[in-house]
């Protein structure tokens, strides 16, 4: 099946400015070098590169590790293109796979048309412009540059993975000549004054040659272009109108036509004696450069010819119109198992290959399932991962063994939401071979499958990414009923409107760490930062994310803590803005269970009036248990008598000594040396923490800024801290 490339245009092309007495006149193109042909949009992602020409002009790309010419970074690949033309001198628009190495290498990318052969040279034919008229890309711009600023030439255009090429600037690499009749017209009535035919010969241009794709300016070229033996004595043969001649070095003035005739009219020997090229601005050179362009103008008079004057003009224009081409892809099929869905927002629309030589190949989805266009694709066994991505952004990066990639083919197996297995060998999802989370797009695909088991492998931003569910409002998830550990990851830039990162929990929410962001509680009647109702286990939980808008009960992790629902080592250091229950760990508790609120400390601030509290703002009555257990609260953030479940510092209301306000002074902002207050709580929410029947091993609260990002104490996995 055919793949179209969209908005082609080609400029105008005139002699190359570049190049010392070319002519300036003519800048319809719009660009201070009006010759040159400008490649825009090399940057960017998609199926290929596409150059305005006829299909029947071969056209490649090219490219060479910067500073080593001699070893190529990939070998020439065939560009096809569209066909019609006209004269729109607009810059040509189009996409490209990433030919880049990893790692920010320099590349140096070529185009040219024709073969090429081991010395890197570029074959060239005179003749109608088929495959002259269109040349080599010498030079360019990188994605960085704010301008275009030229290189030199026959360095070719620089790019890399992290700073790609945008612009590719194209020359001629032919000599054109545009061959003329001026007729004498007080002779016209012994002549006709539009001959049809005019056919002559110089010895000294040839038909074909080779021209160096490397070659530096201002080379004179000789060096650069070898005429091929079997077609050095044989001269190209120049008609009326434009011509394409191998740029050798040749000078044109001086010279005599070997051969030469005028409709019926023959010179002979004698009269080819007497017709000598001259420059009509009495220049003492004429030279077939790469780009030049010239009018030869033969002055007739009675069927003789009386002159022949050269003079250098601008190149004549042929442009390329927008234009949709086509061309052949490689395709690569998907073979997916795992239950995941390839169809709707979560079909997979580009793959990139990264290959074990440190090249990287992006393909795009063809209207066939789970069928993927390349332009080339790497050979069997040359695969090291994959990156899967999806209209929502990237969905994972996996590895991929030898016998996964073969004949064109990428077998995997994938869940239902897109994420990997722990143990990829165990199809079944447990807690102890969970689902592992490392992108946003896995993230959101929660929501497919609220009682799953989950693991998360990477620190994943929100707001940054410009997927459906964040663009369109991320409002959280439902209701869960699996396990979700967080695995001392953040989750960044937390913009949530919403009851909480989960509406109701009924299972386990660990080690989830909410950073940098703002959640819009507006409208929910229990809202808190992890869940807005619990009924489940929320162990380990950080909240630093700003509640706000909050029009009901608000608490800095879990907004009504039902019977049954536990909230163990939790640390809140997010501000409480609004509401009319707030407590800076649960708004309001229903559970009468002892233990229910463990090792939890809540340093954030609570701007509102109503009922408040340090961990709780309200629970139930004649609790006679000790329902919090070793907790704290910062003082002075809130008012100096909170009335909330556990009173003032000292009360005792709910359960003596077990929870208590913190003084700044002495916590000096957690940091301390030696014996300290911040010691002293470290040490007793460590001891609660691992006295408690839902204890996870290898847990611990620590004050390691370093790791944690706060200054305060915060429960952590002491696996993940050096």
């Amino acid at each position: 099946m055919k793949r179209s490339i969209n908005k082609i245009l080609f400029p105008a092309a005139v002699c190359i400015a570049a190049l010392a007495g070319c002519a300036h006149e003519n800048t319809q193109s719009g660009y201070d070098d009006p010759g040159e042909i400008r490649l825009k949009g090399i940057a960017d992602s998609g199926a290929g590169t596409r150059v305005g020409l006829s299909d029947e002009i071969p056209v490649y790309l090219v490219a060479f590790n910067s500073g080593d010419m001699t070893q190529r970074y990939f070998e020439p690949t065939r560009i096809t293109s569209a066909t019609a033309l006209d004269s729109s001198p607009t810059d040509l628009i189009l996409n490209t796979a990433r030919y880049y190495p990893l790692g920010d290498n320099d590349i140096s990318l070529y185009a040219y048309v024709g073969s090429i052969n081991s010395s890197y040279q570029m074959s060239l034919v005179a003749g109608d412009g088929q495959h002259n008229d269109f040349v080599l890309s010498n030079y360019g711009k990188r994605a960085s540059d704010t301008a275009l600023t030229k290189v030199k030439e026959g360095e070719g255009t620089p790019g890399s993975s992290e700073d790609p090429a945008e612009i590719l600037q194209f020359r001629h690499v032919m000599t054109q000549l545009t061959v003329a009749v001026e007729v004498d017209e007080s002779q016209s009535h012994y002549v006709d004054p539009e001959p049809e035919l005019v056919e002559f010969e110089i010895d000294g241009v040839p038909t074909q040659g080779l021209y160096s794709i490397m070659a530096k300016e201002p080379d004179p070229l000789a060096a650069s272009v070898e005429v091929a033996t079997d077609n050095s004595t044989i001269p190209y043969q120049a008609n009326l109108g434009v011509n394409y001649l191998v740029p050798n070095g040749f000078d044109l003035v001086g010279k005599k036509f070997s051969s030469l005739r005028i409709d019926d009219y023959v010179a002979t020997g004698d009269d080819l004696d007497k017709f000598i090229i001259t420059a009509s601005n009495g220049e003492s050179e004429m030279l077939l450069y790469p780009g030049y362009a010239y009018r030869l103008t033969l002055k007739i008079q009675k069927l003789e010819l009386t002159g022949v004057v050269l003079e250098q003009v601008n190149w004549e224009e042929k442009s390329v119109n927008q234009q949709d081409p086509t061309y052949d892809p490689n395709v690569l099929t998907l073979a997916i198992d795992g239950g995941y869905d390839n169809s709707g927002d979560d079909k997979i629309t580009k793959v990139v290959l990264h290959s074990n030589e440190n090249r990287q190949y992006v393909g795009d989805a063809s209207g066939t399932a789970n069928q993927i266009d390349f332009v080339t694709l790497p050979a069997d066994g040359r695969v090291d991962s994959v990156d899967l991505y999806t209209a929502k952004g990237l969905l994972i990066r996996m590895p991929i063994e030898a016998l996964q990639y073969a004949s064109n083919t990428l077998s995997f197996n994938l869940s239902k939401v897109g994420m990997l297995l722990a143990d990829p060998a165990n199809t079944v999802n447990s807690a102890t071979n969970p689902y592992l989370v490392t992108t946003l797009v896995q993230f959101l695909n929660i929501e497919k499958d609220l009682g799953g088991y989950y693991r998360q492998q990477a620190d994943i931003e929100i707001e940054t990414f410009s997927v459906p569910q964040v663009s369109d409002g991320f409002t959280g998830f439902g209701t869960f009923t699996g396990v979700y550990d967080g695995n001392s990851h953040w989750i960044g830039n937390v913009d949530i409107s919403g009851p909480g990162l989960f509406a109701e929990n009924e299972g386990m929410l660990m080690d989830i760490r909410l950073y940098t962001g703002n959640m819009d509680l507006a409208g929910n009647t229990y809202a808190g930062s992890i869940c807005g109702i619990n009924r489940g286990l929320v162990y380990g939980c950080l909240n630093e994310a700003s509640l706000f808008n909050a029009t009901g009960t608000v608490g800095g992790i879990v907004g009504l803590n039902e019977s049954g629902g536990r909230v163990v080592g939790c640390v809140n250091t997010g501000n409480i803005r609004a509401g009319v229950v707030l407590g800076g760990i649960c708004g309001e508790n229903r559970s009468t269970a002892a233990g229910t609120f463990v090792a939890c400390l809540s340093i954030g601030n609570i701007f509102a009036g109503g009922t408040m509290g340090g961990v709780i703002g309200s629970t139930v009555d004649a609790l006679s248990t000790v329902v919090i257990d070793t907790c704290f609260w910062l003082e002075g953030t809130f008012g100096s008598n909170p009335g909330g479940a556990e009173g003032p510092t000292g009360s005792g209301t709910v359960g003596d000594n077990d929870t208590s306000s913190l003084s700044p002074e002495k916590m000096r902002n957690g940091l301390a040396d030696g014996e300290t207050e911040s010691d002293r709580v470290v040490n007793r929410l460590n001891a609660a923490l691992q006295a408690d029947a839902d204890y996870v091993s290898d847990t611990a609260y620590t004050i390691k800024p370093e790791v944690t990002g706060i200054t305060w104490p915060a429960v952590w996995n002491v696996n993940n801290i050096p």
